[in-house]
């Protein structure tokens, strides 16, 4: 089980009685605007989602970090984060509960990955994306200190933005106040 910590955020894997948050969340039609093909429209859906979650992190060598992130002292959900494992290279996303929003736990919450991922996993490389007219996602990605890496039309016509940040850039960026810790079990 991996715990994340942050000042704010604790950002874990899945288990079972995360269900009726999960669902709330990704059946939010305005939260998952830009996420079509993970947007639930049952509790079905949603459970069957979270036990892909669930499964996902015990699933060795694991490729999959589907995590749920939550308000530190409260344990209310925020939202979810992840990344993708391909070699050496993550690629990441994530989505907040609309009432979140403008916070920064989305920043939040992709700096503490990119950490664990860097010191964590020896992974390389960063890269994370996003449909180029969610401004939103992209200063969450440029907060990270990420560059855009590739400004381009998909094959459906929907115009991408994708940003990366190499392990070599985010040490020599690495601020002394970003203060994380996480335990996997």
């Amino acid at each position: 089980m991996i715990n994340i910590h942050t000042d704010r955020l604790l950002i874990r894997d899945h288990i079972e009685e995360d269900l009726h948050s999960h669902f709330k969340l990704l059946t939010d039609q305005e939260v998952m605007f830009y996420l079509p093909a993970i947007r639930c429209t049952t509790l079905d859906d949603a459970r069957k989602h979270l036990n892909l979650c669930i499964s996902y992190s015990s699933q060795p060598p694991r490729k999959y970090y589907f995590l749920r992130i939550e308000d530190r002292l409260t344990g209310k959900h925020i939202g979810e984060a992840g990344f993708t494992v391909l070699e050496k290279t993550g690629t990441a996303g994530y989505f907040i509960n609309k009432k979140h929003w403008g916070k920064g736990y989305a920043s939040e919450a992709l700096g503490a990955l990119i950490h664990f991922a860097f010191m964590a996993l020896s992974l390389e490389m960063m890269v994370c994306g996003c449909v180029k007219q969610n401004t939103r996602s992209e200063k969450v990605m440029m907060n990270n200190r990420m560059e855009l890496h590739k400004d381009y039309v998909t094959d459906h016509g929907i115009a991408r933005l994708e940003y990366m940040i190499s392990i070599e850039k985010w040490k020599r960026s690495q601020s002394t106040s970003e203060k994380y810790f996480y335990t996997t079990n």
